[in-house]
Order: structure tokens, then sequence, then C-alpha cells
């Protein structure tokens, strides 16, 4: 059985444009800015909770409908400075997602939680007939 160990950096799709903004001639000559993406849900060498809290918590407004991560930069006048400033925020954004590892969740407290939600509902109930009861003895009597 061979298994190809696929190298993240092949997974990116890069491209190069013009960038805007200040920059004289330079700017209008030479195409510097870098948009660099990949699909978030076909990177197998990053695990499923990361992938999961870089689209929904972390990338939020970076990742489009077709689940591409998209990041773009123009800070330096080099392709490659910019190449790396791309993959800088790549990384950036996957370390921040790979902060806090999930833990499951253990019998204990998951037990304890139901208990805490029945004493609340119970409490809550309580209340409710508490209040009710008070406000019906403030009515006159029903008289026919």
């Amino acid at each position: 059985m061979n298994i190809k160990k696929s190298n993240p950096i092949e997974t990116f799709q890069s491209s190069f444009t013009r960038s805007s903004g200040p920059g004289g001639q330079n700017v209008n000559k030479v195409a510097t800015k870098v948009e660099l993406r990949f699909n978030v849900d076909g990177a197998a060498w990053l695990p499923k909770y990361i992938r999961l809290k870089l689209c929904k918590e972390i990338a939020v407004n970076r990742v489009n409908t077709k689940g591409e991560y998209i990041i773009t930069s123009s800070r330096t006048r080099t392709q490659l400075g910019n190449l790396n400033d791309c993959v800088d925020k790549i990384y950036s954004d996957i370390c921040r997602a790979a902060e806090t590892v999930p833990k499951p969740t253990s019998q204990a407290a998951l037990s304890r939680t139901q208990g805490l939600a029945k004493v609340a509902f119970q409490v809550r109930k309580t209340n409710k007939m508490f209040h009710s009861n008070k406000k019906a003895s403030r009515r006159k009597p029903f008289e026919e």
C-alpha cells in the first residue's frame, strides 16, 4: 500500500494581481498583491476540530461558501514578501484555532449538568406557582 503524504503548501493556490494604493509607477507595473487560498475541508493535514474552529470562529469572514480560506496581502513591494505575509497570517489563525484542544466531557460532568438542569426546572416551576398564587389572591372572587 502506497500512501502519499501531502505537503500543506501543495494544497494552496496563489494568484498575483496589481496592488492598490500608494507606490507610484511600481504599483502600475508589477503584480505584487498575493491572494492565497486553500480548501479547509480538503485540508487533511489539519485536525477536524481546527478546521471547524477556523470556519466557525476564527476566520469566519475569510472562508467563502465553497469552503475556501482566502487571504490577501499587499503589505510589501515584492511577491515573495506578500506570499510570506499570507503564510504568516494563515499560520497565526491556525495557531489560534489550535490553542484550546477540546476535552471529552466526563460522565460525572454530564450527570451533574443534568441534575442541575432538573433542579433549575423545579425552582422555576415553584417560582411560577408562587407568583400565580400571589396574583390569584389579589383577584375578587367570581360571582354569578
